[in-house]
């Protein structure tokens, strides 16, 4: 998954279609880590193949929108993104 960006970056400013960007984005990226869990618990090699591509499909779906967001904070229409740490429990 394509993590050059950080999902963090004053959301709140944003506005119209630079905010509906942010938030496809973050579906995206969840779609793709719950896509990363299905093969572990498929049984069938089709199922797992096609999951492998789906996953495939939504990273560059994801990287294409990076790409946007990445141009847009270049020329000067977006605010440097803030770091800020996350933690992901798994259980």
């Amino acid at each position: 998954m394509s993590k050059s960006l950080d999902l963090t970056a004053a959301q709140t400013s944003h506005d119209g279609p630079t905010e509906e960007l942010w938030s496809r984005r973050a579906q995206i990226a969840e779609m793709v880590e719950r896509e990363k869990e299905r093969p572990a618990r498929a049984d069938s090699f089709p199922v797992r193949t096609e999951s492998a591509r789906h996953i495939r499909s939504l990273e560059q779906r994801l990287a294409a929108i990076d790409s946007d967001l990445s141009e847009k904070m270049r020329s000067g229409d977006l605010p440097e993104p803030q770091i800020l740490t996350t933690l992901r429990l798994v259980v």
